[in-house]
């Protein structure tokens, strides 16, 4: 065998010795890897209090969360539409998307538009002085 092809076939062995090192360390360090990464942080809990809700007569905003007094419970919905995350507005009884005209009732209730769901509901707990707590 020639000098030439020798050095050649030594290349060739090296190049496939490599890619197989390669790929066995991948296989080998790609679950070790996962023992390692960092876990979830937790989002901080959130809470919005408003005051005076026996005298609640119409949808109240703070906070980006709104208030609504129904005939028999309170409702909380977040502040934004179910289609894009626009700001509402309350027109006429009705929730409005400031952008795109969704149309939510009183309740969150989808009545028209792009939006494909109702608002969801957040937590509401009334205390025994008057205010209602809203969780995120």
């Amino acid at each position: 065998m020639s000098l030439v092809r020798k050095k050649a076939a030594d290349k060739q062995r090296r190049t496939l010795l490599k890619f197989i090192l390669a790929l066995v360390g991948g296989i080998f360090t790609y679950p070790l890897a996962s023992l390692f990464k960092a876990a979830p942080k937790k989002r901080k809990e959130r809470v919005v209090i408003f005051e005076n809700t026996p005298r609640l007569n119409k949808p109240l905003i703070k906070n980006g969360v709104w208030l609504v007094k129904g005939e028999e419970e309170i409702f909380a919905f977040p502040n934004r539409c179910t289609h894009l995350g626009c700001p509402l507005n309350f027109v006429e009884g009705k929730f409005v998307c400031k952008c795109h005209g969704s149309r939510f009732d009183i309740r969150g209730k989808k009545i028209m538009g792009p939006a494909k769901h109702d608002l969801p509901k957040l937590h509401v707990f009334l205390t025994n002085d008057g205010k209602a707590v809203v969780k995120l």
